[in-house]
């Protein structure tokens, strides 16, 4: 279901959520990046009316920002999608969370994208996928 824009913004025009591109629109991945680029362009928006104005230079900062984010975002829905072709591995990877309450919030909160995934760390990787 990938969807890519070539670019997040025009002239006075920005898109936010699935407007801007999305990988997968059945993980939720929509409702994080929708939110995810919203609060980025509140921000790049505030910051540019303070100085003088929103021109195209500071709507494509945002597109440079939204785009990083989306990465990592993607990242997530990359690994959840290729989990759900290797059926016996997300059974396994789901039960394993379900036993590590704080590596599974880590999850949630890389899918929302408070935090990078890099930040789940190679401890929590291995105690998801061994099961210690």
């Amino acid at each position: 279901l990938r969807q890519e824009t070539w670019a997040g913004h025009s002239e006075r025009v920005a898109l936010v959520g699935d407007a801007a591109g999305f990988l997968d629109g059945i993980t939720g991945e929509g409702m994080s990046l929708g939110l995810l680029s919203a609060r980025l362009l509140a921000e790049h928006t505030a910051q540019a009316l303070a100085h003088g104005g929103l021109t195209h230079r500071e709507l494509q900062a945002y597109d440079a920002a939204r785009l990083r984010e989306w990465r990592g975002l993607t990242r997530l829905t990359r690994t959840v999608l290729w989990g759900i072709r290797h059926r016996w591995l997300a059974r396994w990877v789901v039960r394993n969370l379900a036993r590590r309450p704080q590596a599974f919030e880590q999850v949630l909160a890389v899918g929302v994208g408070e935090v990078p995934l890099t930040r789940f760390g190679v401890r929590n990787a291995v105690g998801v996928l061994a099961g210690v």
